[in-house]
């Protein structure tokens, strides 16, 4: 075995050292250790010294409804069967402008349809003196921008100016709807908006159910189309605004900080031009149907399969001055507090109450009979004193917010002198709306809601008319 040297080295020194001698053993005591203590627990936490906040003495407590000032209009003829209905508030130096003209859809030429909401949006184009541009530059410096809405039965144009601008205001508006240009390049381009925009329309089932109700109920002669919009000329477009954009049966509403006593002038100076061209065209509004009206039936407008499936129910209304509006109002609402857990929602637009639904379409008949059940509660005096309460009180309510906005005040200016309430009527249409009770919603429901008369417009899948069946009898319109 090799060993190492230095281990060789240390045997040899024991060697020499001779034998070792025997070693005492000596007993060691082994210490066990204490056993571990537990630790002492923590000291106590002391909570933190809390410093109360000083009480803070009560709010005020809410002020008592404002009563509602219903706005009294100062009507003056201008001349030429053009009204100027004011309302003055002095609270902000800003005047809301809302000329009502008599030229709606309703005065489309069969061959025509869009004729009308053609010529209103082409105002915004310029007229013989202004362009485009400055146009829109003189009215944005009077503070407000155009506005326009087409209906059935008018067009509106509004448009909002600083007080001390209003005289720009009014001149823009005058020259606006007095000489508009009609340019071809302009005019071409609208046409193409109005194009695409049906065709986002086309692609809307709620938009397809509107306008098939619309067509029964006789309240649209005809439908926009491609063929219709791209067939108008720029000398229909002048015919129709020389024949139905005339001073007769036109009313401009002024509310905001103005005096009644100078703002005709005013008023008579801007518009001095505005003249009719062409004579006027007698149009015959179709008022629907009240009277021996046909049987329900369901229309169906074809529509690629959905789960979920559009459902409109309309009726003609009588026009805004029958005394028997205002329990509508009530209705609508009151049925539409009673929709919404249903998802569904009534509303009254121009002269047509409606109810809107999407419905899921495994359930459509059973959802559909039911909705239908659910408005004949209104025929059957059902309508609970809670309901009619909270009806009245959201309508009233309205009035209320109205009181603060002024295109809103114009609105109703707009709404009562169409329902032909007078100036100084002691109640207004708020007023109206807050005597009616119960007997007299259904008075109306009985005469104008008639399920059995309704119309009602399905958008779905042609193969849904076998379930419908058994509800109403089902024409399916052709695509």
């Amino acid at each position: 075995m090799r060993r190492s040297l230095p281990a060789l080295v240390m045997m040899s020194s024991l060697a020499a050292c001779g034998p070792m001698a025997p070693v005492a053993m000596v007993p060691i005591s082994v210490v066990e250790p204490a056993p571990a203590q537990p630790p002492p627990p923590p000291p106590p936490v002391e909570p933190p010294h809390h410093v109360e906040a000083p009480r803070r003495e009560a709010g005020p407590l809410p002020s008592s409804p404002r009563p509602f000032t219903r706005p009294r209009p100062t009507v003056t003829a201008l001349g030429g069967g053009f009204s100027l209905l004011v309302v003055e508030r002095h609270e902000l130096p800003l005047v809301e402008l809302r000329l009502v003209i008599p030229a709606g859809s309703q005065r489309d030429p069969a061959d025509r349809a869009g004729l009308a909401n053609l010529t209103a949006q082409a105002l915004r184009d310029g007229t013989k003196t202004r362009s485009h541009d400055k146009l829109v530059d003189d009215l944005a410096l009077a503070g407000g921008a155009l506005a326009i809405e087409v209906g059935g039965d008018h067009t509106v144009l509004s448009t909002r100016a600083l007080a001390g601008q209003l005289d720009g205001a009014l001149a823009a508006l005058g020259d606006c709807v007095a000489h508009p240009a009609f340019a071809q390049a302009a005019l071409d381009e609208r046409k193409k908006e109005a194009i695409a925009e049906r065709v986002r329309d086309e692609a809307d089932p709620g938009f397809r159910a509107a306008r098939a109700a619309a067509q029964l109920l006789a309240q649209s002669s005809a439908d926009p189309s491609h063929k219709s919009l791209e067939a108008i000329t720029r000398a229909e477009v002048a015919w129709f605004h020389g024949t139905f954009y005339r001073p007769e049966g036109a009313q401009l509403i002024v509310v905001g900080d103005v005096a009644p006593a100078t703002i005709a002038a005013r008023v008579k100076a801007a518009f001095a031009s505005w003249k009719p061209t062409l004579p006027a065209k007698k149009v015959l509004k179709l008022e629907g149907i009240t009277v021996g009206a046909p049987p329900l039936a369901i229309h169906l407008v074809p529509a690629p399969p959905s789960l979920q499936t559009r459902v409109v129910i309309a009726w003609p209304l009588p026009p805004a001055s029958d005394p028997g509006r205002p329990a509508l109002l009530i209705a609508s609402q009151a049925l539409n507090e009673a929709l919404v857990q249903h998802h569904m929602r009534a509303r009254i637009d121009d002269d047509v109450f409606v109810v809107e639904q999407r419905i899921y379409t495994p359930e459509l008949a059973t959802k559909l009979a039911g909705l239908l059940a659910l408005i004949g509660r209104l025929r059957d005096g059902a309508m609970s004193d809670a309901e009619l309460l909270g009806a009245r009180e959201h309508l009233e309510g309205e009035y209320l917010v109205a009181n603060d906005r002024l295109d809103a005040l114009a609105r109703l200016v707009e709404a009562e002198h169409e329902a032909g309430i007078a100036p100084d009527d002691a109640d207004g249409l708020r007023g109206r709306i807050a005597k009616v009770d119960a007997a007299a919603v259904k008075a109306a429901a009985v005469t104008h809601l008639d399920v059995s008369a309704s119309r009602v417009v399905v958008v779905g899948d042609p193969v849904l008319a076998a379930s419908l069946g058994g509800i109403a009898p089902v024409t399916v319109e052709k695509e």
